[in-house]
């Protein structure tokens, strides 16, 4: 990315006299199951683990949605692309 496009999309932050271009991160990725990997993505404001059984995933391949309630506060649904 060109500094130019980084000013405009907002991904520059001025650190005078040096301009460092901050690349947003995906807001999925598949990483390893460890707690390094987990941190190394980041936690935001919070986090929650979610588990996913054999079930789901069978669930998820017959076309259903997991619906998930986070925190009491958030839902999440998970999909799968191209099933059903």
């Amino acid at each position: 990315m060109e500094i130019e496009e980084a000013k405009k999309a907002g991904f520059l932050k001025d650190l005078s006299p040096v301009a460092v271009v901050v690349e947003p991160k995906p807001p999925k990725m598949i990483i390893e199951n460890t707690d390094e990997a987990q941190a190394e993505f980041g936690y935001g404001y919070s986090a929650e683990s979610i588990k996913l059984t054999i079930e789901d995933i069978e669930a998820l391949k017959a076309g259903k949605c997991i619906a998930i309630e986070i925190m009491d506060e958030y839902s999440a649904f998970i999909t799968m692309e191209g099933s059903g």
